[in-house]
């Protein structure tokens, strides 16, 4: 068998493993998202108990398991650490890439496939995305495919028009797609909820109501589609509720809507917060990505069809979690995917030279490159002088961290330098007619120049915001002693004193902790300048480094 059909996507693993394997765990894990689900993983490899989500070996009714159990997976091969919290989304990244440069190719040609990859791969906050351990890039991707489905169940492929004409039936096509895409919709649902199901309901309206209200999906293929994703989240929420009665389940359920409701962690943004967040942080196929409306269109049905699905699943997202009270970074990332197939999309009309004002794009593309040219070669400088603004803050802590001495070295002004040279190739290029080689050497570039700058400024972040409390918190594995923190939200002291579940109740009281007799040392971590302190006086000093104040408190005989 020819491997020669096979060799892009091969190509794609490998390089995907390229980009994303090398110093993954070579930085600490951030508070929350990132340590928060990896201590739930270590927990139920501590515990052995895999059917229940935990933090602080207390239930948490927040996430449901499926992508923990993943990372369990990942952490018994590769320890629990930083690598095993975040090589699962290694595995996230393989199979988005190849599933739409398959997409791409199935309804386009391999071109259009390796141009959605290359569009995915290129802007920061998707390229940063399979680098992490959030559980976003797996829901993401079973959401997409959930849609995906719903999407072929309307469309039907000539190959599958021919099957009709061979004695398969429509009906029997479309009832196949609903329960795939069921499966896949189920399958988001155990990993991180119910929105899942929402956002494809959402989309199947939206389609409705642009097809004129015609029949897009039947009662009885959205009964199926319903059951098989129902069933598949009641392989977890089922015996979980078998077992541990409604209240664990009604919390959970009330979680998710106080999520929509209620600004939690300090996270209510503006409507437009999305908006900005995209538009900024996925440069540059935000910008290509825009002028998609200025194509001349030479699609096939099925092309206009899944472009029709693209713009859907893009504004049902935006407009949904623009919507809700909560806004989080992380929330509008579905978006990456149907963005990136409109920067594909319109890149191959330039290349066809289908498309109209192709000059804006190239002075947008200039406007936003010398932009960020300039801000990435400001930041060697602007960093020593964050000191500076020390004296314009009342926050303590925040004053303490912006005196922090971090070496800035200047070899960072590089990254601006070069990133401002890709945009004058590009433009130079995309004037002489070589608009393949403008194209990718933007897409590849841009990407290449994102990783040095995540080299350059990773460390300096950490530095800035844990380093000096995750330290601490690793000073503590292997005591007799309890750890606590005060004024501040943080996974970290669980996860890197690697805290073991205990019989003493009373010690997952944090009042007890502070305030109670307790029978073994408490070691506590605040920020400097928290008021709470001055409550606890039976606490000693140790020291403060880096905007946090480190405390002890011994048991009386």
């Amino acid at each position: 068998m020819s491997l020669k059909p096979y060799l892009h996507s091969v190509c794609i693993i490998l390089f995907t493993i390229l980009v994303y394997v090398p110093y993954l765990g070579s930085m600490p894990l951030f508070d929350w998202d990132e340590l928060n689900f990896a201590e739930s993983a270590r927990e139920m490899i501590v515990t052995g108990n895999y059917s229940r989500v935990m933090v602080n070996f207390q239930p948490f009714w927040e996430k449901p398991p499926l992508f923990f159990w993943m990372q369990t997976i990942s952490m018994k091969l590769f320890g629990i650490n930083e690598f095993g919290a975040r090589f699962p989304n290694v595995i996230a990244g393989i199979l988005t890439f190849l599933l739409i440069y398959n997409i791409g190719k199935r309804y386009y040609d391999s071109n259009f496939g390796i141009l959605w990859a290359l569009s995915f791969f290129s802007s920061f906050l998707p390229h940063l995305y399979f680098k992490t351990g959030i559980i976003d890039p797996f829901f993401n991707l079973f959401i997409f495919l959930g849609v995906f489905f719903l999407f072929r169940m309307n469309t039907p492929s000539e190959n599958s028009l021919k099957e009709f004409s061979n004695g398969t039936s429509a009906n029997t096509y479309r009832i196949k797609n609903s329960l795939i895409a069921g499966f896949f919709i189920g399958t988001a649902i155990l990993t991180k909820g119910p929105v899942a199901l929402l956002i494809s309901l959402l989309c199947l309206g939206v389609y409705f109501v642009l097809e004129r209200f015609k029949k897009v999906i039947s009662i009885k293929e959205m009964f199926l589609f319903l059951l098989v994703s129902g069933t598949i989240s009641l392989l977890w929420f089922g015996p979980e509720t078998l077992k541990n009665g409604f209240w664990f389940i009604e919390r959970f359920i009330r979680y998710q809507l106080e999520l929509a409701g209620t600004s939690q962690a300090g996270h209510g943004q503006p409507f437009y917060y999305h908006f900005v967040v995209l538009l900024i942080g996925c440069f540059p196929i935000s910008i290509i990505a825009l002028f998609s409306y200025k194509v001349t269109s030479e699609e096939n049905n099925e092309q206009k069809k899944l472009r029709v699905w693209m713009l859907i699943l893009f504004w049902v997202v935006l407009i949904l979690f623009s919507s809700v009270t909560t806004k989080i970074l992380h929330y509008s990332s579905l978006c990456y995917l149907p963005m990136s197939f409109l920067s594909a999309y319109t890149i191959k009309a330039i290349w066809e030279n289908r498309i109209a004002g192709e000059r804006k794009i190239k002075l947008v593309l200039v406007f936003f490159g010398i932009l960020y040219s300039i801000i990435f070669s400001a930041i060697p400088f602007i960093g020593p002088r964050l000191k500076e603004f020390s004296s314009r803050t009342k926050i303590e802590f925040v004053k303490e961290v912006l005196q922090i001495p971090i070496q800035w070295e200047l070899y960072g002004i590089w990254i601006g330098i070069i990133f401002f040279a890709l945009i004058l190739f590009v433009i130079w290029n995309w004037n002489l007619g070589n608009l393949k080689t403008a194209t990718v050497s933007l897409l590849i570039g841009t990407a290449l120049v994102f990783e040095m700058l995540l080299f350059y400024l990773i460390p300096k972040i950490d530095i800035l915001t844990q380093n000096a409390a995750v330290e601490f918190y690793k000073s503590i594995k292997g005591k007799d002693a309890y750890l606590e923190v005060v004024g501040f939200k943080s996974y970290g002291y669980l996860f890197y004193s690697d805290k073991q579940p205990t019989n003493h109740d009373e010690s997952y009281n944090k009042l007890w902790l502070l305030m109670g007799k307790i029978d073994k040392p408490v070691y506590l971590v605040s920020k400097v300048g928290t008021p709470e302190l001055a409550q606890f006086t039976e606490f000693k000093e140790l020291y403060r480094k880096n905007g946090y104040v480190f405390l002890l408190r011994e048991p009386k005989d």
